[in-house]
């Protein structure tokens, strides 16, 4: 569920409930529309002031907490 401030995640099967940033969020929902991580860089570059590895490893290291978590599959 998107929120002002970014969004809400729950995982039906634990029911614990995650909080994501704005940047997050963004993320999140370029993955779920099928986005590359390479594009979401892009746009994570031309809307910040992140340079692009920090972009891609920002990508990287939310993909891989929600796998850890189980709340998606990598």
């Amino acid at each position: 569920m998107s929120t002002s401030d970014g969004a809400v995640l729950l995982h039906t099967k634990t029911r614990k409930f995650w909080e994501l940033n704005q940047t997050a969020d963004f993320i999140l929902s370029r993955i779920i529309e099928g986005k590359s991580q390479a594009t979401i860089a892009g746009a994570l570059v031309s809307r910040s002031t992140v340079n692009p590895r920090q972009a891609a490893d920002d990508i990287a290291r939310l993909l891989s907490g929600l796998a850890a978590e189980g709340l998606i599959q990598s």
